[in-house]
Order: C-alpha cells, then structure tokens, then sequence
C-alpha cells in the first residue's frame, strides 16, 4: 500500500481502515494523469449472506453470492459466482443485452456458470473465499480504461481507491470469511494495519465476517496464473479490457482483470 495511517493516501481522504462497514465500494486508478481505472466493484451483506457486484454496464449482472446457512439452505454455506438469472435458472437477458451494449467483457462463457466455490481452508474457522487479482500492464498509459460505472442501489459507506499495482507486480484484493466472531487478517490486525494493507470488513445476521485485504505481490505462477497469457505480445494500445473466472483446486474463487488481444472498444 501507499501508506502506514489510516488516510493513507492509498485510499479516498480521510476514510479509516479495518473498521466495521455495511458496504465497500473499490476500483483501481492511476494518479499520473493517464486516466487509466479498473472495473468498480460492490461487496454488501444481508441477512445470512455477503455479496459481490460489478458496478460497469459491460460486465452487468455478474455477482459473487456466499450464503451461509438459512432456510433455503439449512445446515450448509453455499457460495457461488454467477450471472444474474430471472428465476433461478435463466440469465437475465435484460442485463445480459446491457452489458453486449456497453462491450461484453466476459473471457470466460456464460454457458459454464454459474461456478461454485468452497474457499481455500485458513484454518477451521476461516476461509479465503475470493481474490481480485490485477497485473500492472492493465495500468499501462496505452490501455483502455473501465471507462463509466454505475452508482449501486444500496449505499455504501466506504469507497476505496486502491494503488495500482508496480511494475512487474500484480495486485490482489484478498476476501476472507471468518466465522468466529472477529474479522480475519492475514498477517495479524497490528501488522496489517501497520503495512496499510486491510480495507475493512462487513458481518452478517450469523455474527460471520468478511475482511478485505490488499496486497502486491511479484508476478509468479502463484500470485498470477493466467500470466500474460491473454495478452501475449500484443501492444497494450491493442488489447481491450477483460474479466475472466477461475476456480483454483483448493477452491478459492479468481477474478482475473486483464488485457485481452483484440480490437480496442470504440463508442461508436
């Protein structure tokens, strides 16, 4: 991160870190005039449950759903990564024509979701459920931007503006589910919030919390699977912005942001 208080200069002015919040907006960005942002996204709880939503037009209707026990799904947690769908069953068209108009960013087939996921096992009461993952050539000065997003429905009462990732560095914003009562950290609450690192967190009705992490790692197979694959040698200026989905083998739910080698999106 970009600092080591709580109005970090990582993040919008004056909001503190690792508090409480019924929800979280965040996005990426550069500060060095080049305009280059990533998609916006939502994490939100209610009831039994915690949520992730997309925010930009070109991926609408995509959400990230964890369900913890409740009546339609007694004794079991139930996590899944999917597009909206009218009855349980079928996509939502609407928001499927909404986002082909805005440019359809999907790499991964809407015929294969939707994805269910357990979570990579921290210990017996905590699971990292999900990982935004971002590499630092998406913020090269010739990439496309995310470009307009929506505002959400519910208000949140935090917005982020997380630092994009260095050169030759990807991005992670870790989610991990703790079901003991207290917000999980990885590397412990003294030292995360020392490093500017946690974001904060959200709780359901089950007392369970969901923190929000940040970190930069080097790019390696571990920190970024898909590499630049996606992209290979193509110049930036060629590439446009794309999301793809992967579920790794201990169950941890990806949500690669990434260039894509085929022609820019135009508005026209």
């Amino acid at each position: 991160m970009t600092g080591n208080d709580e109005t970090s200069p990582g993040y919008w002015d004056g909001v503190p870190l690792m508090q409480e919040r019924t929800a979280i907006e965040w996005l990426m960005a550069t500060r060095d005039g080049t305009g280059i942002d990533s998609w916006h996204w939502l994490i939100e709880s209610t009831t039994t449950s915690f949520y992730v939503k997309a925010m930009h037009h070109a991926l609408e209707g995509a959400k990230v759903t964890m369900h913890g026990p409740d009546d339609n799904h007694p004794g079991a947690d139930h996590f899944r990564f999917d597009l909206i769908r009218t009855d349980g069953e079928t996509l939502d068209q609407k928001a499927a024509d909404k986002a082909a108009r805005a440019g359809g960013r999907w790499l991964t087939d809407p015929g294969d979701l939707p994805y269910y996921f357990s979570g990579r096992r921290i210990n017996d009461d905590v699971k990292h459920v999900v990982r935004f993952s971002t590499a630092w050539d998406a913020f090269s000065a010739e990439a496309e931007p995310a470009g307009p997003s929506r505002f959400p429905k519910t208000k949140s009462d935090m917005r982020v503006f997380v630092p994009v990732p260095e050169e030759g560095h990807v991005r992670h914003i870790d989610l991990y589910l703790s079901t003991i009562g207290e917000p999980y950290w990885p590397d412990g609450e003294q030292a995360t919030r020392a490093a500017g690192a946690g974001i904060g967190y959200l709780t359901n009705t089950l007392g369970w919390k969901l923190s929000a992490v940040c970190a930069d790692h080097e790019a390696t197979e571990e920190t970024n699977p898909i590499g630049s694959g996606l992209r290979g040698d193509t110049p930036p200026s060629q590439c446009s912005r794309g999301y793809l989905v992967w579920v790794d083998e201990t169950g941890l739910l990806w949500l690669f942001e990434t260039l894509m080698a085929a022609p820019p999106r135009t508005n026209s």
